[in-house]
């Protein structure tokens, strides 16, 4: 509507969204507007950063750690026999 003065609610907003207002907005002229979705913004990229990676996948990447870090040490402990023993 074209003279509605009333705020945009930014809280119902996708991250895309905010995003792109984020983007877009003028900051000089509706900086409490430019305020409110950086806020959105790093609360919902808290919200989305747990859920990167799943339970099932960090015990993958654990298990596959723990395997390489194994390796390396027993490769490490022949050597280290390999040199002590010539």
């Amino acid at each position: 509507m074209l003279g509605d003065s009333s705020e945009p609610d930014y809280a119902s907003y996708s991250y895309e969204e905010l995003e792109g207002v984020y983007r877009y907005v003028d900051r000089e002229k509706y900086p409490e507007r430019f305020k409110i979705v950086e806020e959105l913004l790093k609360t919902r990229t808290k919200e989305i950063e747990p859920e990167l990676v799943s339970s099932e996948e960090k015990k993958y990447l654990h298990a596959f750690f723990v395997g390489e870090l194994l390796f390396w040490a027993i490769i490490l402990v022949l050597g280290v026999l390999g040199y002590i023993v010539l």
